[in-house]
Formats: C-alpha cells, structure tokens, sequence
C-alpha cells in the first residue's frame, strides 16, 4: 500500500485565505451507497481484549465465547464459534440496522448461502445493537439466517470504525480483515480453496470533531501549513461522499471534481439527477478522469477509478460572508486544478437541453392530498409514499432514483398545492419509462419528452 505523498502546487491570493493544493495517494472502497461510521463503541466491562490481526490464531476463549442469537432456524439462542470449528471458512460480517451498505451485502446472504450450501463455509452477521431491532430488520427483509445480537466483545476482537466489516477465519487462524467489495460468491470459493490474497481493510482516520476541517486533513496529511483550504487527491482511510459543512467551514472525502462542483454549485445545480445537468465540451479522455463512467463499469473497477481520481477538500474562512463565500472559493480552487491539468474550466450556463417533463393528462386533481398528517416520504419496499409534500419533492426523487438517466426531469405541471401519491420503488426510468408512465397515469400525470433551459454546469476547454 502506498504511502501518501504530499506536493505543493500553488498558492493562491496570498493576502486572503490563500488556497495550498496539495496531492495524496488514496486507497479505499467505493460503495455506492458508501461505508458508513459505527455511531458508538461497545464493551465497558473492563476487560482487556487483544485485537486480532490478519495471521492471528483465534484463541480457545474466542472459539468458546457464548454469543446471543437471533432467528435462528434451529430456534438457537445462543451459539459460539466453537460450534463451527470444523468448518474451513468463518464469516463474520459485523453490520448495524442502519447502515445502508451492510443491508445490501446482507440482502444477498441467503442466496449465497444457498448456492454454498455444500460448501465448508459458516457466515455470522454480528450486531451490537438489542435483539428487537435485529430481529424486526431481519423480518422486514425476510431473512432466514441467524444473527448475533447484542455483541459488546467480539468486535474488541476485530474493532473497526467503519461498516461493513468482514473478518475472514480459515482453519483457525484470521485469514483476511475487509469491507464488502469481495463480499462475492466467487472470491468465498477461492477463499476456500486457499488461494485468495485479499487487501486487508484499511484503518479508518478518525476527524476529531474538536477541530476544523482543516485541521484535521492536514493533520492526516502529516504536516503543518498556514492556508485555509486544502485539495488532495483520495485519503486513504477516510470514508467516500463524506459532506459536513457549517457557517465558516466545509469539508468533503473522496468524491470526483465532477461531484465537488456539483456540491459548490447547489443550488443552481441539483444535487438529485445532477449526471443530467453536467455538459462536457472537452475529450473524452479529460471527461474520464472528471466524471466516473458508472455506465460501463462494474464494482470493482468504480472502486479502482476512484482510487485513481477521487478528491478531497476543506476550507476554513474566518468571515462573516458565510457558505456563499466559502463556495465561491471552492469553485475558483477546483477550476484551478482543471486548468492546471488539463486546460478545463466549469461554469454554470443556461441551457436549452433535452428534458423528460411531467404534465398533467386528467383535468381533476387526482393527486391532491387533503388530509392533516406532518410532510412525509417514505417506503416499505414495495411501494413509496408522498404525503403532503410538494410536487419538487416528486421530481427530485424521480431524478434521484435514475441517476444514470443523462436527461433532467422537470415539473411541468404547475400543481401548487401538496401532493398524496404512491408508486412501485426503484422505477427505472432509462429502461421502464411504460411502467413508471402507468404509476403517473393513475394520478393524470404522464413522462414526456421534451426541451427546457436550465442551468447546466459546463466543462469547456480554455482558448490557448
């Protein structure tokens, strides 16, 4: 794994919050819906626990320690590791109810284990959060496999500050320490037969919240500077899409420009379906190393591309001109990079583009809702609600779940009043504009092809 490196580029406007570029070597996982931080640690009773690393062998006080169970098809309330011993492979996939990557691994893990069935291997979900809020996600997902609950040791064994979490155990020793990304019917089988080399888990930096964002990057950066604001390329051990912003400092992890820019341009460019507002009037091959091409990439190589052309930034301004201010800089300090690398600047312009805009068909207010209830929108897997929200809502998570989509939804509908409707989760609509069509139509609303302007953030090569 490589060190990271650090190289001063430039300055800019000396007298001001000067901005220091700076470049990293980044290793980490991309998970589209992104690894997440534990919201707490567990273990406060004062035993002294040795952390295992990779090559470790599990001692006989693991192999015998009793763990809580739940949904256990042998109706089990407790279990150990001892238990399956015998077995050449050991999961242990720790995950939370609310982290999002971990329900997705998980929501695999019957189909995994079917296939594997006459396989040597045993997977074991660990929890450490109470047994009625994993046994009620297990059974809104209709899990059939158990879980442990209630773990305050197991992960003083194997701590860690991110979910997912895997630790992989073959014949008795820890074989391998890593997230979800091999979290795959064909690497468990290579890890069977002995001849896998995983990359072990990255630890994760921790930002100490008694410090700027400043602070803390340059603190992971191993050097001490005077400026402000800070552009590196992706840190290994911070977590990626991370966004935390207050009146006088913003920091991002491990994004692409093309979604930093995105983030410095909002509101004028939507954050929801923003692949639909971004131009490129540069090469391909420029394109390629600003925007990810998710299209044509599988998970592995997302997560390979980002390791080559993610980016971080922070900036601290000890002004009272606010996020404006602090955005504004942003855009410059990113456009510098662009000009530096490859003679690229991005601006928002006004647009005439194509648009797939919602209208009305039906006269009567079919979507109207009527009743009391606060504003709302949610899902039960089946469906998804809107209740009392405005129209926008509908069209910004319309524009959210097709992300891939290239083309914006807009409302044409002008529908003032809030809305009560249901519809099929995930409609694509790239692939299945008829079906989505359908759920509108029962509201006299209907997807339509059609031109607008709008605000698209343009990427255009500079005159030399």
């Amino acid at each position: 794994m490589k060190k990271l490196t650090l190289h001063l580029i430039r300055f800019l406007k000396p007298l001001k919050n000067t901005i220091m570029l700076l470049t990293c070597i980044f290793v980490f996982h991309m998970f589209s819906l992104s690894a997440q931080t534990p919201r707490k640690d567990s273990g406060a009773d004062g035993l002294l626990i040795k952390p295992l690393k990779v090559g470790d062998s599990i001692s006989e006080e693991l192999w015998n320690l009793p763990l809580k169970v739940t949904n256990h098809p042998a109706a089990r309330t407790n279990i150990s590791l001892q238990d399956y011993q015998r077995k050449k492979l050991i999961i242990l996939d720790f995950w939370a109810t609310w982290c999002g990557p971990c329900i997705k691994g998980l929501n695999q893990l019957d189909s995994i284990k079917a296939t594997l069935s006459n396989e040597s291997i045993e997977f074991i979900p660990v929890s450490n959060e109470d047994e009625k809020k994993v046994l009620k996600k297990m059974t809104d997902n209709h899990w059939a496999f158990y879980s442990v609950y209630g773990d305050n040791t197991l992960s003083r064994y194997f701590p860690h500050q991110v979910l997912p979490h895997l630790v992989w155990i073959r014949e008795g020793k820890v074989m391998a320490i890593t997230g979800h990304e091999y979290y795959d019917i064909a690497y468990f089988k290579i890890a069977l037969a002995g001849q896998v080399n995983l990359t072990e888990k990255v630890v994760p930096l921790t930002l100490d919240a008694n410090k700027s964002a400043y602070e803390n990057l340059v603190e992971f950066s191993t050097d001490k500077y005077l400026h402000r604001s800070v552009l590196t390329e992706y840190i290994e051990g911070l977590s990626d899409n991370v966004v935390q912003q207050t009146d006088n400092t913003h920091l991002y992890t491990n994004m692409s420009l093309a979604t930093l820019l995105v983030q410095a341009n909002q509101p004028e460019i939507p954050m929801a379906g923003h692949l639909g507002r971004l131009i490129f009037n540069c090469a391909d091959s420029v394109k390629d190393h600003i925007l990810m091409p998710a299209k044509s990439l599988n998970k592995m190589e997302r997560a390979i591309w980002l390791r080559e052309n993610g980016y971080c930034y922070a900036i601290e301004k000890r002004s009272n001109k606010g996020t404006e201010s602090i955005k504004r800089q942003m855009i410059d300090d990113i456009n510098g990079l662009l000009m530096d690398k490859w003679k690229v600047k991005a601006m928002v312009k006004p647009t005439k583009v194509p648009v797939w805009a919602l209208k009305r068909i039906a006269k009567v207010d079919k979507i109207k809702y009527l009743g009391n209830e606060k504003p709302k929108i949610w899902d039960d897997n089946t469906l998804i609600y809107y209740k009392n929200v405005a129209i926008t809502d509908l069209i910004s998570n319309l524009n959210y779940i097709n992300p891939d989509l290239g083309i914006p939804i807009v409302d044409n509908t002008q529908i003032d009043f809030p809305i009560d409707i249901q519809m099929t989760v995930d409609r694509d609509l790239a692939r299945n504009l008829k079906a989505l069509n359908s759920d509108l139509a029962s509201y006299g609303l209907k997807l339509v092809r059609s031109q607008a302007t709008l605000n698209m953030l343009v990427f255009e090569n500079l005159k030399r």
